[in-house]
């Protein structure tokens, strides 16, 4: 998004909200934190905030509602642990083929248990409720990568690699 439809963005939601001002700053923060999003879909989103919301959305808010809007709802842990029982009974512990099929939070979350382990346990409610506290772990992170933007998120990485990379004593 160009910093002129950041703006944009600005003035709809200046008129929607009177209290709402908008000044250089503000521009500047707004594109850099939404920037990296698509105009159309950031419209879409700030359409929803402004439906839904009596005040004025922030930055998080915006993002969040755009983020809703470019992924398909997951399912929850509950909903997860089901789709990997059934396949237990169908597909069995030799058979992890149709893995592929699974959706990728759904694999990292089977991978980490580890599906013979899963299908062998002699205690499935143990089982059950390991699996659905990794892979609501892995959703709440997957959920709050998803809001960060690109540009953020590789100058973290950059800090942490550099912070384990220290000099010699």
């Amino acid at each position: 998004m160009t910093k002129a439809e950041t703006a944009k963005i600005l003035a709809v939601l200046a008129a929607a909200y009177p209290h709402f001002t908008v000044d250089e700053l503000k521009l500047s923060v707004w594109h850099e934190m939404l920037g990296d999003l698509d105009y159309p879909l950031l419209v879409l989103a700030l359409q929803h905030c402004i439906l839904q919301q009596t005040f004025a959305p922030s930055i998080a808010e915006v993002r969040s509602a755009a983020v809703k809007l470019m992924y398909p709802p997951r399912k929850g842990a509950a909903d997860a642990w089901a789709e990997v029982a059934a396949a237990v009974k169908k597909y069995g512990i030799y058979n992890y083929g149709f893995a592929a099929a699974m959706s990728p939070l759904l694999k990292r979350a089977v991978d980490a248990l580890g599906w013979q382990n899963i299908c062998l346990t002699a205690k499935p409610e143990i089982m059950r409720s390991q699996f659905m506290k990794i892979y609501q772990e892995m959703y709440e992170q997957e959920s709050k990568d998803l809001l960060m933007p690109p540009g953020l998120k590789e100058q973290i990485q950059a800090i942490g690699t550099r912070r384990h990379i220290s000099p010699a004593h």
